[in-house]
């Protein structure tokens, strides 16, 4: 798991992350871990959706034995000089 989400979660109440499951079809087994928050998309290539979610939330996808990773989301912005 990423230590971002937890520093994230010390100043907020919520927070965005993606979760990316072993593969198998447990997808909703996996998404029915965020009871308080919401998951917001559910990625059709991969095992991942993105979900926004609290202390609790993230306690129960822990252990999941089903969660392979936990990544806070990076919103990233492209400054003008940078683009052509």
């Amino acid at each position: 798991m990423d230590k971002r989400v937890i520093n994230s979660l010390q100043r907020n109440e919520k927070t965005r992350v993606i979760v990316e499951w072993n593969g198998s079809n447990n997808e909703e087994k996996v998404a029915s871990n965020i009871q308080n928050g919401k998951v917001r998309r559910i990625y059709k290539y991969s095992s991942a959706f993105s979900a926004e979610l609290n202390k609790e939330d993230l306690d129960r996808l822990i252990k999941d034995n089903n969660v392979v990773s936990i990544k806070e989301v990076r919103i990233l912005k492209a400054l003008l000089q940078d683009s052509v």
